[in-house]
């Protein structure tokens, strides 16, 4: 009994040694421990066995503890973070609901100024139509008052621009008086041109001539539509002006030539009409043939105008203004060129060899009708006339004088 009292205080002594101090305690400790207490040591070692699976777990207890403190903090700051960002995000809220309300006042307002503009545009397109109205039974009213005088504004106001331009032109190129004189004439555009003189008469105006190669006919179509080269030498008065001038009324055309021969030969057309561009230029009319140099014109009758650049001819194999080298009033290519290149030298010529019914060019072969050759020559890409090579060519146009027994036709 005594013995058991004992083994009860030793075990309330060492549970408050327990309570006191570290709960990781080794057998030496529990050993100094009850010397200190004046206890038996077998009877202490004897407790420490009993209560030690209760030390390892209170020691246990203490880790996760300290594990569980530190969760906590971390979690604590995590919220910290959370509430920082969820007061971000109020404050975000907060300027976007003011910028909303803003923008539904700017917008009420905006629709406010809108209405007021559209009340005021019907009140003024109101006052408009008034004011039309007033207008034109006032116009009706001067109408009837002057008679007569309204049939003669209404003839005036039916005259075109045609017939204006025919007004204000017609008169002014009837006669060239000074030969070789430059003269400018004002249409749509500006253009130049030069007064001859020929076994015809005078008044012509020149619109072309070829006198040597110093000036390229290879031109594109703008250059075409308003003319390029020397007045004094080789040019070409630009289609624009023959069409403007040929609309107006009758011209006659004039074609000198001169072969390598030195033979100079003529040809003249009393009908001679250049459509618009909306046209292609087309060579809408010549009339009569009379001359010494054959027609070689009128094959080409309601035939466009091509160039480099614009393949406006009937030819299946390619855009004859480029094998001719110069613009154009090609068909099936031609047999008359006059803006062709300027005479076609030995140096050249062997670029082509005949085999059989088809002719070779740098070693593209394309068949060409036989009347391209002249006497085993090849004289297409020529300044041509009936296939003849030409060492000169001018053409000129004039106004046509109608002869009284054409104009009682």
């Amino acid at each position: 009994m005594q013995r058991d009292l004992s083994l009860v205080l030793l075990l309330v002594h060492f549970i408050f040694f327990v309570v006191s101090t570290p709960y990781s305690r080794n057998e030496t400790e529990v050993h100094i421990k009850a010397q200190e207490l004046g206890e038996p040591y077998s009877d202490a070692k004897k407790c420490y066995h009993h209560v030690k699976p209760l030390l390892q777990f209170a020691s246990d207890c203490d880790n996760k503890n300290i594990d569980f403190n530190l969760t906590i903090n971390q979690k604590d700051n995590e919220l910290k973070n959370l509430l920082k960002k969820v007061e971000n995000l109020n404050l975000t809220i907060l300027n976007l609901a003011k910028e909303l309300q803003n923008s539904q006042s700017a917008f009420k307002e905006t629709t406010k100024t809108i209405l007021n503009l559209k009340s005021e545009s019907e009140h003024s397109l109101k006052n408009l139509k008034e004011q039309l109205e007033k207008s034109r039974e006032d116009l009706q009213s001067t109408l009837i008052q002057l008679g007569d005088s309204s049939e003669i504004i209404k003839n005036l106001t039916e005259i075109n621009e045609t017939q204006r331009e025919q007004l204000n032109t017609m008169d002014k190129f009837d006669v060239c008086s000074n030969e070789n004189s430059v003269i400018n004439v004002s249409l749509r555009y500006s253009f130049k041109g030069i007064c001859k003189s020929n076994n015809a008469g005078s008044g012509w105006i020149l619109i072309q001539r070829r006198v040597n190669g110093e000036v390229d006919f290879n031109r594109n179509w703008q250059e075409y539509k308003f003319g390029f080269g020397n007045l004094n030498s080789s040019f070409f008065v630009g289609l624009e002006f023959l069409h403007l001038m040929t609309r107006i009324q009758a011209y006659e055309l004039y074609i000198e030539i001169t072969d390598k021969n030195n033979v100079k030969t003529y040809a003249q057309y009393d009908n001679f009409i250049v459509g618009s561009q909306e046209e292609a230029y087309q060579l809408k009319s010549l009339g009569n043939y009379t001359g010494t140099a054959g027609d070689s014109l009128s094959s080409l009758k309601m035939m466009h105008f091509s160039t480099s650049d614009r393949d406006n001819d009937q030819s299946p194999n390619g855009n004859c203004a480029q094998l001719f080298k110069g613009g154009w009033w090609f068909q099936n290519c031609a047999n008359s060129c006059l803006n062709g290149n300027y005479n076609l030298d030995a140096k050249y010529l062997h670029h082509f060899r005949r085999h059989g019914n088809h002719y070779h060019h740098n070693g593209r072969p394309g068949h060409i009708h036989h009347r391209h050759y002249v006497h085993g020559q090849h004289t297409n890409h020529r300044l041509i006339w009936d296939n003849q090579s030409l060492s000169f060519a001018q053409m000129m146009i004039r106004k046509k004088v109608v002869k009284k027994e054409e104009s009682l036709l």
